[in-house]
């Protein structure tokens, strides 16, 4: 079952989408003469949390490689909630 989903636009009549699960994750690349910019979303099964990379890699000779940002992605409170509940079922800890 799909876990992440994207898009891309351009030139074409209609936007692709592309699925990716925990274990495959989704990646895009979006290049130019000057570069890249690769978006990566992925799933850290330690932390059972979705993460975030964005990254500048050289394209065709051009551009050099820089990681620009990673992180992870905000939790709902109703996500935060049923965490706590995993790694505290009795509230001991509250």
């Amino acid at each position: 079952m799909a876990h992440f989903y994207g898009t891309v636009s351009g030139n074409g009549r209609t936007k692709a989408s592309r699925t990716g699960t925990k274990k495959t994750e989704i990646k895009t690349t979006a290049a130019s003469w000057d570069g890249a910019i690769e978006v990566k979303i992925f799933w850290d099964s330690i932390n059972e949390v979705n993460k975030y990379q964005i990254t500048q890699i050289p394209w065709k000779g051009a551009g050099k490689y820089s990681l620009i940002k990673e992180g992870i992605f905000e939790k709902s409170l109703l996500q935060q909630i049923k965490q706590e509940e995993k790694t505290d079922p009795m509230g001991i800890w509250k």
